[in-house]
């Protein structure tokens, strides 16, 4: 079986299957137990992820010295004694498995500390117990997280339709449940699994190798429920077929080759992005075939803290989608379970299903210079033709002197001030606007290439 046709997020170049540096670049291609990692600073990505396992196993030793004082106390009642000793075993337990997945991944040695200014991939942010209670919903509550399941799969299904589905990505796949459901309900040839959570992933990549393992899982409100702590043995219903595959990367610049997929699905993406959602587009319609299928999937329910004008409504998304290269098919709403766990914690959920399809052409496709971050961005991109639409948006234009790539903008403007995490997002999120600018102040520029 065939795998996924990848590309150099520096370079833009096709990659081999098994090649552990770029053809042509150089760049470092490291295997995560059984998981690529393709991100542009995928050496010092690795390096974050070891720090997150750490951090995560230095919290359980402060949980479990607090508890140990605690327990020290002779005059604690006996179910309260009771409770603690649970809950200590549970983060052991979590703990172990922690620490085993981490030696398997190679993720032991944490980062080094670095003194210049350094543009970090999007990979490596958050700590590892962010989204743990997806790993008991996808793997560990067998049938009672069913009817979830199935649903979701049905909805992301009539958004396919009679469509072909033998090539599927699924970008933000979290723990995989998902990817792993249509690969098989599909009969798909090749799926595709994209997030840069480094526990999630390690999980499903022991799910699809037919492993199982046992977690702690903590109730969201262990002080009032009866079982604070439930063990959970995570394994999927039955060994993955062939052709489905996990990768370590960023969604919204998926390092595959263009015209790839027949579909590409966004299980609440749009929610967790924090970015303008023009930011995902490109990637989506260059990951596609023409006449290919884009199904969003999710509420719309925006994180706190992002950007109003970022917020977008379903009206809204159907409005950016025929600029952006696609023609909206459906829209359909359902009410479904949301982590409805055993305990009786969850809740149901209005989801939004987007279904729409990919318009060929070069006025929407997504250039070389985005497509591998270090590649220099040509003069002839007409900036001069735009009118930038903020300070920032000025400070890339003024950027672009057709020796420069995004990688290098990015690294100027951390040297200017802008801080580091996240100084990618924004140089590329700059370079798209700008990029529409002069697309639009250019309407009879079908046909040529950039």
């Amino acid at each position: 079986m065939a795998s996924a046709r990848l590309c150099c997020p520096r370079c833009a170049a096709e990659l081999p299957s098994d090649a552990g540096t770029c053809v042509g670049c150089d760049a470092p291609l490291p295997v995560i137990d059984g998981v690529r990692c393709l991100l542009h600073d995928a050496a010092d990505a690795r390096g974050r992820f070891a720090a997150q396992y750490a951090a995560f196993d230095r919290e359980g030793r402060m949980q479990l010295e607090a508890i140990a004082t605690t327990l020290a106390d002779g005059d604690l009642p006996m179910a309260t004694r009771a409770r603690l000793q649970r809950l200590a075993e549970g983060v052991q337990q979590t703990s172990t498995i922690s620490r085993m997945l981490a030696r398997r991944g190679g993720l032991t040695e944490p980062a080094p500390h670095h003194t210049d200014a350094t543009v970090p991939s999007v990979a490596g942010h958050g700590p590892l117990s962010n989204d743990y209670e997806y790993l008991f919903r996808d793997w560990g509550w067998g049938a009672h997280a069913d009817d979830e399941h199935a649903r979701t799969l049905a909805l992301v299904r009539r958004g396919i339709a009679d469509r072909p589905g033998q090539r599927v990505l699924v970008l933000g796949a979290g723990a995989a449940r998902l990817a792993y459901d249509l690969h098989h309900a599909l009969a798909a040839g090749h799926t595709l699994a994209v997030d840069i959570h480094p526990l999630l992933v390690a999980v499903a990549a022991r799910m699809f190798a037919g492993d199982s393992l046992v977690l702690a899982e903590f109730t969201p409100n262990h002080l009032a429920s009866p079982h604070a702590v439930v063990e959970r043995t995570l394994a999927a219903p039955a060994g993955a077929a062939p052709g489905l595959e996990l990768l370590l990367a960023d969604a919204t610049r998926v390092p595959v080759v263009p015209g790839t997929f027949d579909v590409v699905v966004t299980p609440w993406f749009i929610d967790r992005l924090d970015r303008d959602v023009r930011s995902l587009l490109p990637a989506v319609h260059a990951a596609l075939v023409p006449g290919g299928r884009w199904i969003s999937y999710g509420p719309l329910l925006h994180a706190r803290g992002k950007p109003l004008s970022a917020c977008v409504t379903e009206s809204e998304l159907l409005e950016i989608l025929p600029s952006s290269g696609f023609t909206p098919i459906a829209t359909h709403r359902d009410i479904v379970p949301y982590l409805l766990a055993p305990d009786g914690s969850g809740r149901m959920e209005s989801v939004l299903v987007l279904t729409s399809e990919k318009r060929d052409g070069d006025h929407w496709s997504l250039p070389p210079w985005l497509r591998g971050i270090d590649l220099p961005i040509p003069r002839a991109l007409r900036l001069d033709a735009v009118t930038p639409a903020s300070p920032a948006a000025a400070a890339i234009a003024s950027l672009v002197d057709g020796r420069r790539s995004a990688l290098a903008i990015a690294t100027a403007l951390v040297r200017r001030g802008l801080p580091a995490r996240g100084a990618l997002d924004a140089t590329i999120d700059g370079l798209l606007a700008l990029l529409r600018g002069a697309r639009a102040a250019e309407p009879g520029r079908r046909g040529r290439r950039d």
